[in-house]
């Protein structure tokens, strides 16, 4: 299961401590998964909400759109989609869009 190169004669690569560090790490993300992870909130404005919507029904791709405002791609697909998990922020976008009109 656990290989001793003497080309690899480090301490970190012998046996029980390749072992106890597989361990340890496996404790800690197994702690992370079962940890209750708050969703991150959206940190944009209204005027950069409002600029992804005049953007979008001005043609832009959301590629062009991100480049643009700098910031992700993924950030300008779930403003507009209101893939967002917190309620506030689906409500800010509505208002944004409802101002837009």
């Amino acid at each position: 299961m656990i290989r001793n190169d003497s080309a690899l004669d480090t301490e970190i690569l012998k046996g029980d401590n390749v072992v106890s560090s597989f361990l340890v790490l496996e404790k800690i993300v197994s702690q992370r998964l079962a940890a209750e992870l708050k969703p991150k909130r959206m940190q944009l404005s209204d005027t950069q909400i409002q600029k992804i919507f005049e953007l979008k029904s001005q043609g832009y791709s959301l590629r062009k759109i991100a480049t643009k405002l700098s910031i992700s791609r993924i950030t300008v697909t779930r403003v507009i989609k209101k893939d967002y998990v917190n309620g506030d922020d689906v409500k800010r976008i509505e208002n944004v869009i409802q101002n837009l009109r």
